[in-house]
């Protein structure tokens, strides 16, 4: 063989080993983006002055199904399905942090959120948060529960709520 075609050969698996380098770290660093961008959403989500809101939610939703006191909520979760779709957070982990309270609210908000969408005559309301919510309930099928329901049962819907409802009570100091 000649050297010029075993240095030209060299030269190409040269170019390949470092295109698929830099193909693995790009790949790692939006992974690691992923994971930072979801964990400074679920700091948010936990945040005292979210958990405030979420406890109003809870508490308004408990008494009526319309309440619009969720709509805090519901854009949260809208944004971070926003998010998922466009691929700045990986539907997995959005599934391993967001599953629950993503399936909680939307279990209990469907009926406003399409009395709104029909008053406005905008389907777009809120639909990341749907799309979100279809999204991580096939994964919760697929790795979770198989036979999870699309929206939770009546009861499973006010203990969720009732669980929300607690957190500002539980996050607020005891008053003498």
């Amino acid at each position: 063989m000649d050297d010029r075609l075993i240095e030209a050969y060299a030269a190409v698996a040269a170019v390949i080993v470092s295109l698929l380098v830099f193909a693995y770290q790009f790949y790692r660093g939006r992974f690691r983006t992923s994971i930072d961008l979801a964990l400074k959403l679920k700091e948010q989500f936990d945040s005292r002055s979210f958990e405030a809101k979420r406890h109003s939610a809870a508490s308004a939703l408990l008494i009526d199904q319309m309440a619009m006191q969720a709509e805090p909520i519901y854009d949260f979760f809208d944004m971070v399905g926003f998010l998922v779709r466009k691929k700045a957070i990986d539907r997995e982990i959005a599934w391993s942090i967001f599953y629950d309270w993503v399936h909680g609210y939307w279990s209990n908000g469907t009926e406003y959120i399409r009395k709104v969408r029909d008053d406005q005559k905008d389907k777009t309301i809120w639909d990341n948060f749907e799309k979100l919510h279809k999204v991580l309930l096939e994964i919760q099928r697929r790795e979770g529960n198989q036979s999870e329901p699309e929206l939770m049962r009546a009861r499973e819907k006010i203990a969720f709520l009732e669980e929300e409802k607690s957190l500002r009570a539980a996050a607020s100091p005891a008053v003498p």
